[in-house]
Order: structure tokens, then sequence, then C-alpha cells
């Protein structure tokens, strides 16, 4: 991912991937979040994401694949935080004998 968005920023004019990098290989760059990584630094990726809901229930349908739950922001958990979990972790360090 920070090579694609570097090798962007200093100039390339393509870079290759699929959406929630799901294709051929493993390691296939996700162009979602790499759009949604350059929008939110400004930077226009000329792809239009405002119907995110809609674009996961497609890529579902038609790969026969969930998107996954915490897929950076698509995933239905992406803007879940379990700070529970975390505060376990903080008692159970305290109490240990």
């Amino acid at each position: 991912m920070a090579s694609a968005e570097l090798a962007l920023l200093a100039g390339a004019e393509r870079v290759e991937g699929c959406l929630f990098g799901n294709g051929e290989r493993t390691g296939n760059l996700c162009l979602v979040t790499l759009a949604m990584n350059l929008y939110s630094q400004g930077i226009s990726p000329q792809l239009d994401f405002s119907d995110m809901t809609n674009i996961v229930e497609q890529v579902e349908e038609y790969n026969q694949l969930p998107v996954h739950p915490r897929h950076p922001y698509a995933g239905k958990l992406a803007f879940t935080a379990f700070s529970g979990s975390h505060q376990d972790a903080i008692q159970k360090r305290f109490h240990r004998a």
C-alpha cells in the first residue's frame, strides 16, 4: 500500500490492484483502501466510493466471498472499537502474580 501511494505521489500514472484485495493471487493491492487513503490526504483518487455499502454488496455478490468485517473503510466493523479488550489486558497485567 505504502509503495503504491508513494509511487502515485511521485508521478506514477497507473497502479494495478483489485477491489478489497480480492484477486488471483495473495497480496493484491486494494484499490478501495488506496483510493480512500489518498482521499483522506486531500487527493482526489478520481473514483467514487460515496456508496460504499452498495459497492461492498455488489463485490460480495459477484465474487461469492464476503468482504472482511474489519476491512479498512468498508468492513462492517471498520469504525468499531472494542475498547473493553484493551482495559481487560491492562487490568490483567496489574493483577499478575
